[in-house]
């Protein structure tokens, strides 16, 4: 009995031992598969949740406050700036239009070009050429200009206008008063009866204010032949000074005032630009 005792106490030992290989599976060890859920925990989804975050729908919804649906009704206000612009350019039309409809008169102007600025025979000249482009006919009659030959003359003289030139050059050129004054007379002598002929439509009196500030013409009786000229008839008269009788019966007055001119500057006088 104490041996059969003995025997089992022994094989019980062996169990316990046995035991040890229990231990030896380490469960509890393997409990540290638990703990290697913190892999899992290391996956952690939850954090992995804050990629969600990283994609932050909700900071992109900026990207749809970035649309700035109010910010992109700043077309809505250019859309007032047009509207305001064609209320104005309305406004300017039909004040326009009133002023068309109230100008019922027809009759011939006087256009008077002075001053020291460069344009004026430009510009008369630039008038001509386009009451021929009209069919229209015209006369030129040129007071004190250089000697040499314009290209205006040149070129209005191939159209067959009449173009009349007094030829004596510059007064500081000629330095002769009686003659200066004779040639202006005559000149005015063959220019009078543009003012008689209904067929010209339109006269130019080139330079003819320094006739009368050294008083080479009476301006009385150019302003007289100008108010006695058919109806329908235009006249331009050009130069530099601001003659009070001819400012009194022009119908359209400008004064081109000197800003800048080239030849301050040391520039040479060019054909096509400056005759």
């Amino acid at each position: 009995m104490i041996e059969e005792k003995a025997a089992k106490a022994a094989k019980a030992g062996k169990s316990a031992k046995g035991g040890k290989s229990a231990k030896a599976g380490k469960p509890a060890k393997a409990g540290k598969a638990a703990k290697a859920g913190k892999s899992a925990k290391a996956g952690k989804p939850a954090k992995a949740g804050k990629s969600a975050k990283a994609g932050k729908p909700a900071k992109a919804g900026k990207s749809a406050k970035a649309g700035k649906p109010a910010k992109a009704g700043k077309p809505a206000k250019a859309s007032k700036a047009a509207r305001r612009h064609k209320e104005a350019m309305q406004s300017q039309q039909r004040e326009v239009r009133a002023r068309v409809a109230a100008a019922n008169i027809k009759r011939g102007v006087v256009i008077y070009l002075y001053g020291d600025g460069k344009g004026k025979s430009s510009s008369a000249f630039g008038t001509l050429a386009r009451s021929l482009g009209h069919g229209k006919k015209g006369a030129v009659a040129q007071f004190i200009k250089g000697k040499w030959k314009t290209g205006e003359q040149e070129f209005f003289r191939k159209l067959g206008l009449p173009y009349l030139v007094m030829g004596t050059g510059f007064t500081w050129d000629t330095q002769d008063r009686e003659r200066d004054a004779a040639a202006a007379r005559r000149l005015w002598a063959r220019a009078r009866p543009f003012f008689k002929d209904p067929e010209i439509d339109i006269v130019l009196l080139d330079e003819i204010t320094y006739m009368f500030k050294f008083g080479y013409l009476p301006v009385g009786e150019v302003v007289e032949a100008l108010l006695a000229r058919p109806q329908r008839q235009n006249v331009m008269l050009t130069g530099r000074d601001a003659i009070p009788e001819l400012l009194e019966i022009a119908d359209t007055v400008s004064e081109v005032k000197a800003i800048r001119h080239a030849f301050d500057h040391g520039v040479k006088a060019q054909k096509g630009i400056e005759f």
